[in-house]
């Protein structure tokens, strides 16, 4: 990556260095990304593989015309993911969601996520997730949630709205990693 840093700060008149010398004195870094090229080459990428998760949600995005970059959303990390209609019914959720909460998918689908709330769950925290939700703004924030076992978890939940061309409402998406 020094190699790299050292390129791109070369291509700048103001960061114009003598490659020759900045290479006698640096050790040589293997590259530790793969993907480095992927979102500057106007060369197809559809010999790397899609996860599950990207396949449905582009699935979804071509049956609901969303407008949202789904890829700029599934950038950031995640352990499990639900999609909800504009009045927060789950539509679907991946693996992770089941693994995470123990529910099963089929259980899920239909129901709003309140069910996975319970007696320590903040109401300030449901207040909070209600008023960014109608001001269908992305927000990020945490939650106690229960599993199917009963136990509590903290979670920390990154919920985007979806809009169609439109720019109508359609959906939510809610990203959520378990805090430790």
């Amino acid at each position: 990556m020094l190699h790299l840093d050292a390129f791109l700060r070369s291509s700048s008149i103001d960061g114009r260095i003598n490659m020759n010398t900045w290479n006698k004195c640096s050790k040589v870094h293997p590259l530790m990304s793969y993907d480095i090229a992927s979102s500057y080459s106007d060369e197809p990428t559809s010999h790397i593989p899609l996860s599950a998760d990207v396949k449905a949600l582009l699935k979804f995005q071509e049956n609901f015309d969303w407008k949202n970059n789904i890829h700029s959303i599934l950038s950031h990390p995640y352990e499990a993911l639900v999609i909800t209609d504009s009045k927060q019914r789950i539509i679907w959720v991946n693996d992770g969601f089941t693994d995470m909460t123990g529910y099963d998918k089929a259980f899920a689908v239909g129901k709003t996520p309140h069910f996975l709330q319970g007696e320590d769950t903040r109401e300030e925290a449901k207040t909070y997730i209600r008023h960014k939700l109608r001001r269908k703004l992305p927000f990020t924030t945490s939650i106690i949630n229960y599993r199917q076992n009963q136990e509590a978890y903290a979670c920390n939940v990154q919920i985007f709205p979806l809009f169609d061309q439109d720019s109508t409402l359609t959906h939510f998406i809610a990203l959520e990693n378990e805090l430790q």
